[in-house]
């Protein structure tokens, strides 16, 4: 799991204003986040550091806070889009770049727009993604209205509504929705949350966009024809700018990682360096593993937040412990449990075994979902259809079950394991019908 990197402070006037710098490629870049954010919970996302660390092996990445929101200085208000120019500027000199490509989302673009069109000398080239040049009537403007209520009434909440920042399958997904509710309340409160949008929705960028020259690339997908528009409209004001659309199923919504994060880095690697994005890595067979713990929701609730951190804790210590002992490989944290790799289907199964044991005696429940099958190395994570697929056969999984598809049963035949059917399944968005079993360890 890829930790924290340094945050570091650039100063202009008496603001600090918040960075990271990672990355060690011979290009150079500036992520402006969209909205509200916060770099320390970006980092500890594995979805979010897995994309910057992809965006560093081909540049420098720098990646800020803007002022008033997360680590930067809370200042009261949100500063005017030529305000956060300077501040733009200061974190640039303040990390050594020389002329860095800005990438930019929703409000971000704007500031990057701007100083491509007042200092293109400055700049190698300008990408956004879900962002547009619309005029503020082009905004539905009930629809406008009661999203702005809606927005400060579940501020911070895990129920707010999630439709204008995450692609669907996300949105119910419940360690997101935690994510999400303190991912906003660390970044902002309400009242700049809703100025940020506010601001955005009100700026008309379509008067300086004839004036930027710099290479520009718009990314945007299908979810909405309105985004679709603005999009358009975007590209088709800047000169030479080019429009690529994804598939409404590699929504870019607020964050490319969710679905399209090896998309959309790859798509700025080819537009940057010419050159298409190089083959995704090794891949080999492996035993993936998901654990999750039980009604952890509940228990949180139950606990408060404090005492469930300390089993958090304990959880994390008993898992890195007992993969190290069975020769696996820690993934990541998925929230509530981990993903896994073992170079053994058995040694897979008895490490779930040792470890719902061991999580037991501190009170802790666990379901484990196991395939065998090709992965594909990506970094510090894993892909391929084989981690779909367990992270499929682990929502069958019952309270304490260990449950594994037919693969792992047919590659521990004479082993000391045992199997009860469970039954055929079909397992979302993998073809056919699959058979699972409950795997135990022998006396």
């Amino acid at each position: 799991m890829r930790a924290t990197p340094e945050i570091r402070y650039a100063k202009r006037g008496e603001h600090n204003l918040a960075y990271t710098l990672t990355g060690d490629g011979p290009l150079e870049l500036v992520y402006l986040l969209g909205f509200v954010s916060h770099l320390d919970l970006l980092w500890e996302d594995p979805d979010a550091a897995r994309f910057f660390g992809r965006l560093g092996r081909f540049c420098r990445l720098v990646v800020m806070d803007k002022r008033g929101t997360g680590l930067s200085d809370r200042t009261g208000d949100v500063p005017i889009a030529e305000e956060q120019v300077d501040d733009l500027i200061s974190v640039i000199d303040s990390a050594g770049l020389k002329q860095p490509a800005l990438l930019g989302t929703q409000d971000g673009f704007l500031v990057a727009a701007l100083l491509a069109a007042t200092a293109p000398e400055r700049i190698r080239g300008l990408i956004g993604f879900a962002t547009g040049a619309f005029a503020p009537e082009q905004w539905p403007v009930d629809e406008g209205e009661r999203f702005f209520r809606g927005l400060e009434k579940y501020w911070g909440r895990e129920d707010a509504p999630m439709n204008y920042w995450a692609p669907r399958r996300w949105r119910t997904d419940p360690a997101f929705r935690r994510w999400w509710a303190r991912y906003s309340r660390s970044a902002a409160g309400p009242t700049t949350a809703v100025r940020v949008v506010r601001n955005y929705t009100r700026s008309d960028i379509r008067p300086i966009l004839p004036a930027i020259q710099v290479p520009t690339l718009v990314v945007t997908n299908r979810s909405r024809d309105i985004n679709r528009l603005f999009a358009q409209q975007l590209a088709d004001g800047i000169d030479g700018a080019h429009l690529v659309e994804l598939p409404i199923e590699k929504s870019v919504a607020l964050f490319p990682w969710l679905e399209a994060g090896e998309e959309v880095a790859g798509l700025v690697e080819e537009f940057l360096t010419g050159s298409p994005a190089s083959s995704a890595g090794d891949r080999v067979l492996a035993t993936v593993v998901f654990t999750d713990v039980v009604q952890s929701t509940e228990q949180a609730v139950a606990l408060g937040d404090r005492r469930w951190r300390a089993v958090l804790d304990q959880h994390d210590a008993i898992v890195a412990r007992h993969v190290t002992r069975f020769r696996g490989q820690l993934v990541k944290s998925t929230g509530d449990g981990v993903l896994a790799t073992f170079d053994g289907p058995a040694r897979a199964v008895h490490c779930a075994a040792a470890l719902r044991a061991a999580l037991s005696a501190e009170g802790v429940a666990v379901r484990t979902g196991i395939h065998t099958g090709e992965i594909e190395l990506r970094d510090d994570d894993i892909g391929g259809v084989a981690v779909h697929i367990a992270s499929r056969v682990i929502t069958f999984a019952s309270p304490g079950e260990i449950l594994t598809s037919s693969t792992v049963k047919d590659l521990v035949v004479g082993s000391d394991l045992s199997f009860s059917d469970r039954g055929e399944h079909e397992l979302k968005g993998v073809p056919g019908r699959w058979r699972l079993f409950a795997a135990e360890p022998g006396d």
